[in-house]
């Protein structure tokens, strides 16, 4: 009995370390998003509201309000950071999820192998699902910057 309580107190205190980082980081990620929105939110606002503002004040033949705009912009350009740090908190829950799972059952050798080549699989797939939403989002972004481009020269 006393090796018995010997094997699984170790894994009792591994899977409790685990869930309080889990819950740290459960935290961690609502202060991230409750950032990332509230970022959101002034980003649009300043969209709005900085180039009408602008333009009341000054005359429309200023180019102050232009600036004005692009200092409106300036919050939407740290959004791509702030996403990422909240995807990187979300990937770390699901790791310790995943980690917490392994500590609450015992296992065989065959299985905890499955287990390991699932995971790396799993890993490798999230990798290139990644490397594509970036590489989407960047001919999105060139894209859009085309058509403004575009439109400002037209215009001019």
């Amino acid at each position: 009995m006393d090796n018995e309580d010997e094997r699984t107190a170790p894994t009792k205190n591994a899977l409790s370390d685990l869930q309080s980082r889990r819950d740290r980081l459960l935290e961690r990620r609502g202060r991230a998003q409750r950032l990332y929105y509230a970022l959101v939110s002034v980003s649009l606002l300043l969209l709005v509201v900085a180039p009408v503002l602008a333009w009341r004040l000054y005359s429309s033949s200023s180019i102050i309000w232009l600036y004005m705009l692009l200092y409106a912009l300036m919050p939407l350009a740290m959004l791509p950071t702030y996403r990422i740090r909240l995807r990187q908190v979300e990937n770390d829950i699901y790791e310790l999820d995943f980690q917490i799972d392994l500590q609450e059952f015992e296992v065989s050798k065959q299985e905890s192998r499955a287990e390991k080549i699932l995971r790396l699989n799993d890993f490798q797939l999230r990798r290139y699902y990644d490397l594509n939403i970036r590489q989407n989002s960047w001919v999105f972004g060139l894209g859009v910057f085309c058509i403004v481009l575009g439109i400002g020269v037209i215009g001019m």
